[in-house]
C-alpha cells in the first residue's frame, strides 16, 4: 500500500511539474511572433492557431530560502510560470526570455506554419526551425542555425556559427539572405527551383552539383574562392544570397 502511495505521489508531482513548464497562448489576430532569448531554441509546427511553449528543461529554483516568494526580472514581467514575457502589439507578439541562459538548456515552441517569425537567438543561443511555409528572421551571434523543410522567405545571419538549410519549395516572393560571419553556410534546394544566385566566401570557397560549369573537386564543383559569384538557375527568380565571410558556402540539389 505505501508503494503504490509512492507511485501515486511521484506521479502527480510530475504531472504538476510539467503543466507548470507548458504555456498556451491563442494567437487570435496574430501574423507575426518575435522571440528573444540566450538558449538553444527548437520552433515546431502544430495544427491550431495557438502559441504553445515548453520547457521541461528549464532549471527550478527549489531553495528554502526563495519559498512563497515571486522570481522578478529586470526586463519585464513573467507572464508563463517559467520567466517569460508576452506582450502584443497590434498584430505582432512579443515573446521576451527574461532569464539568464545559464538557467535554460532548451526552449520549445508550437507555431502554425504559416505565420511569421522572427527570433534573436542573443550572445550565446542557437535555432532550429522546421517544416515552416511562413517568413522567417533569425539572428544568432554564437550559435548554429538549422532551418529543415522551408520556403522561405528567410533572412538568416550567425556571427560565429554554422548555417543549414533545407528548402522543400522556394517562396518566389522575397529574397532570400544566409549569411555567418565565422562559419559554413550549407543550402539544399529543389533542382527545379528559379533563382538568381549571388554566392560568396571572403577566406573560404564555394562548392555547388548544380549544373556550373567549373572544375570539379571530390563530386563538387569549385566555383569561387575570394569573388562572389553570379549566376541563374533555370533562367533566374528569386535572388538567393549565400555569403560566408570564414567559412565554406554549399550549395546542393535536394535529395
Amino acid at each position: 500500500m505505501k508503494i503504490l502511495k509512492t507511485i501515486l505521489l511521484f506521479l502527480c508531482i510530475t504531472t504538476i511539474s510539467n503543466a507548470q513548464n507548458d504555456f498556451k497562448y491563442s494567437l487570435k489576430g496574430i501574423k507575426k511572433v518575435t522571440i528573444s532569448t540566450e538558449t538553444k531554441v527548437l520552433i515546431n509546427t502544430g495544427t491550431t492557431n495557438e502559441l504553445l511553449i515548453n520547457c521541461n528543461s528549464c532549471s527550478v529554483n527549489n531553495n528554502n530560502e526563495s519559498r512563497g516568494l515571486k522570481a522578478i526580472y529586470a526586463n519585464g514581467n513573467d507572464d508563463t510560470g517559467f520567466g517569460m514575457s508576452l506582450e502584443r502589439n497590434g498584430d505582432v507578439l512579443i515573446i521576451k526570455d527574461l532569464k539568464s541562459f545559464m538557467k535554460r538548456k532548451k526552449i520549445t515552441f508550437t507555431l502554425p506554419k504559416t505565420i511569421i517569425i522572427s527570433i534573436e537567438c542573443g550572445n550565446l543561443g542557437e535555432a532550429k526551425i522546421e517544416n515552416f511555409s511562413s517568413e522567417v528572421i533569425v539572428n544568432s551571434n554564437i550559435g548554429q542555425i538549422d532551418l529543415i523543410n522551408i520556403t522561405g522567405p528567410i533572412t538568416a545571419f550567425s556571427n560565429t556559427g554554422s548555417i543549414n538549410a533545407i528548402f522543400i519549395t522556394v517562396n518566389q516572393n522575397e529574397p532570400i539572405s544566409i549569411r555567418s560571419n565565422t562559419g559554413n553556410v550549407d543550402v539544399s534546394l529543389p533542382e527545379n527551383t528559379n533563382a538568381d544566385l549571388v554566392l560568396k566566401s571572403n577566406m573560404g570557397s564555394v562548392y555547388s552539383n548544380f549544373d556550373i560549369k567549373i572544375e570539379e573537386k571530390d563530386g563538387m564543383k569549385t566555383i569561387g574562392n575570394n569573388r562572389i559569384i553570379k549566376n541563374k538557375l533555370n533562367n533566374g527568380g528569386v535572388k538567393i544570397t549565400l555569403s560566408s565571410n570564414i567559412g565554406n558556402v554549399y550549395l546542393r540539389k535536394k535529395e
